[in-house]
């Protein structure tokens, strides 16, 4: 933090991204890459024996992709309330219930909740950072949805992207090759 900023405020949340440069101030990256943005609270730590999520304060399930997937077990995850929303850290359940059926354990990293988008009326939780990702079971999805030379085993969200597979393609008399690009998982089915 430069020294001749503005100073930070106990209990504030602050955001801040990491762009690499060289001694000239020029970016050492190509496309003038930065890191993923981060959210701190300066100061004020939270309590040890407060709770980790405020009764009823998210749903559990919480819908991740409406029609398509949800969280679930929200309790044995790291929730914290923020001035936005909400942030979700730790272990958690995926059910993927369209266009196929699949239930894996996922790790959240820094997964924000916009708090806007839970209140009543609303079509549901909007997602603005983070990520959720884990494994899957290679015969999760059916193969009249992914083809016979397709394995896809991994699963991931993040707001941009929305819900994603990632596997391998193994094509007659050819090694196997990780796939390059990801599947997209929707209402319509796989995609992408």
């Amino acid at each position: 933090y430069p020294l001749d900023a503005l100073p930070l405020e106990e209990g504030k949340e602050y955001a801040w991204q990491v762009e690499a440069l060289d001694e000239l101030g020029r970016p050492i990256t190509s496309g003038r890459r930065s890191s993923e943005i981060w959210v701190f609270r300066y100061g004020a730590e939270e309590a040890e024996d407060e709770p980790r999520i405020a009764e009823g304060a998210l749903p559990d399930p919480l819908t991740l992709v409406p029609g398509v997937a949800r969280l679930t077990d929200l309790g044995g995850a790291d929730v914290r309330e923020t001035d936005f929303g909400y942030q979700i850290d730790g272990r958690l359940t995926l059910e993927i219930f369209g266009p196929f059926e699949a239930e894996t354990e996922v790790e959240a990293e820094g997964l924000q909740v916009d708090g806007a988008t839970l209140e009543e009326g609303q079509d549901g939780p909007e997602f603005v950072a983070g990520r959720v990702s884990g494994r899957l079971d290679a015969e999760a999805v059916p193969e009249s949805q992914r083809g016979p030379f397709v394995e896809l085993t991994d699963v991931e969200f993040t707001p941009g992207t929305l819900l994603t597979l990632g596997g391998s393609l193994t094509l007659p008399g050819a090694p196997e090759r990780e796939m390059e690009g990801r599947v997209r998982v929707g209402l319509g089915g796989l995609g992408g």
